[in-house]
């Protein structure tokens, strides 16, 4: 006997219908299923975001935390214990020992420490001061027999130096006018008087003392109040708003000589510059305004720091202050200095290895892997070299580059190269890299 579920349809046109139905009902369960699949997938790609932003977030932690409490020196060392991610004959790999066992005391001595030239024996120069001081003997301290011996000889022995400080003190010039005055027989008086010493800026202050704050103010960085302090121990108190108005008015006395520096120093053959941001403190509605200090170092031939101070970050700034400079350009990869080359055909931008290696030093410091230490073992290498080229004149260097650090770079560009394209778009080693080779 058949069995028939009693829901079942019993005629076609009725089963027809309900094969319709459960035909709908299974495309809205597959769109249910489709719905949830995205919805996980949304889901896995904003957790591998947040992954993302979490690590690049702990990283940017370790660097600022590194930049506020720690070194601000980026030291790499290298470790004989890492291992790198080619051998490389360029590299001195195989050359190197791989384990501390295999050091012996003839390779220690061999060693030379690129951070200290030790301590030797401490000379005065000879331009100093010297001032003689004689320790002489008490006659109760010298026994009656050597004391009456004419045969004894007596005499000074020097037995060491010694470097001592004057504390600075001020003191008062009074100045006397040298006058001559004559009345002749016709009752006119003549009178001739000598000529004064003309002075920086209207002030009591003398050219040591202005000398004196100037340094302590832009070369030492001491605030005017600190230097009320120290003038008061020493005699005289100076109020910091008159030590302002006399920087102020020093400033516009030398402003022809700033402008002097600031004509040469755009004849060099090699122009350093970059930015930095300052507060521009005390402005009206607002209180503080983000500014940029702008440095330019000019090459041997013209050893001048200039710098410039501007509101913004915009090229309008550098546009001014660069106008007329033909040569290299060196600056980081700020795009501002780069159009600025493009614009010009007499400008060549050329990049800063410290800049570079930064950026890898940093990876480094927050991951340390084989690739970040093959990296860091390159710059390491050019370093050592143009340490030893610091005190080579112009042809003996290039020589040096040429020689030694030319087939460095170019294994370590193809290096470079190679490793980028198998580093993933988002890692801070590939952004490294990237940072480098575009340049």
């Amino acid at each position: 006997m058949d069995f028939m579920p009693p829901d079942l349809p019993q005629d076609l046109k009725a089963c027809h219908v309900l094969i319709g139905e459960l035909f709908e009902e299974r495309e809205r369960q597959d769109e249910v299923e489709r719905h949830q699949a995205e919805k996980i997938a949304e889901q896995d790609q904003t957790i591998a975001e947040q992954q993302t932003t979490i690590e690049r977030m702990t990283t940017d932690i370790a660097l600022l935390k590194r930049a506020l409490f720690g070194s601000r020196r980026e030291r790499f060392v290298n470790d004989p214990r890492q291992g790198f991610l080619f051998d490389s004959d360029e590299l001195d790999i195989a050359k190197q020992p791989n384990t501390e066992e295999a050091e012996t005391p003839e390779t220690e001595k061999k060693k030379t420490r690129r951070t200290s030239r030790g301590r030797g024996r401490r000379v005065f120069p000879q331009f100093l001061p010297r001032t003689r001081l004689e320790h002489t003997l008490n006659d109760e301290e010298i026994p009656a027999d050597l004391r009456d011996d004419a045969s004894a000889k007596r005499f000074f022995k020097k037995i060491g130096e010694q470097l001592e400080y004057e504390p600075p003190k001020v003191h008062v010039i009074e100045h006397y006018q040298e006058v001559i005055v004559r009345d002749d027989e016709w009752a006119e008086t003549t009178i001739l008087s000598a000529s004064k010493a003309p002075q920086l800026i209207d002030s009591y202050a003398g050219p040591g003392l202005l000398a004196y704050l100037t340094t302590s103010r832009f070369a030492d960085h001491l605030p005017y109040y600190r230097q009320e302090d120290i003038l008061s121990r020493i005699g005289f108190r100076i109020d910091r708003s008159t030590q302002w108005r006399w920087m102020r008015a020093l400033s516009e006395s030398l402003e022809p000589l700033v402008d002097l520096m600031r004509r040469r120093v755009l004849e060099s053959y090699v122009l350093g510059v970059d930015e930095t941001p300052v507060r521009l403190l005390n402005v009206p509605d607002v209180g503080s305004v983000k500014s940029y200090l702008w440095g330019t170092v000019g090459d041997r031939w013209h050893p001048y720091d200039c710098f410039y101070f501007t509101l913004g970050r915009e090229r309008a700034g550098p546009d001014h202050f660069l106008a007329g400079f033909q040569g290299y350009l060196q600056s980081d990869a700020y795009i501002c200095y780069e159009r600025i080359a493009m614009a010009s055909e007499g400008i060549l931008n050329v990049a800063c290895w410290a800049h570079a290696r930064r950026k890898f030093e940093e990876v480094h410091f927050t991951g340390p892997s084989v690739r970040t230490h093959t990296a860091m073992g390159y710059f390491q290498r050019l370093y050592d070299i143009e340490d030893r080229a610091r005190t080579f004149d112009d042809g003996e260097r290039y020589e040096l580059r040429q020689e030694e650090a030319r087939p460095i770079v170019a294994n370590f560009h193809e290096w470079l190269l190679d490793l980028y394209e198998r580093e993933l778009p988002k890692s801070k080693l590939r952004g490294a890299i990237g940072y480098m080779v575009n340049r």
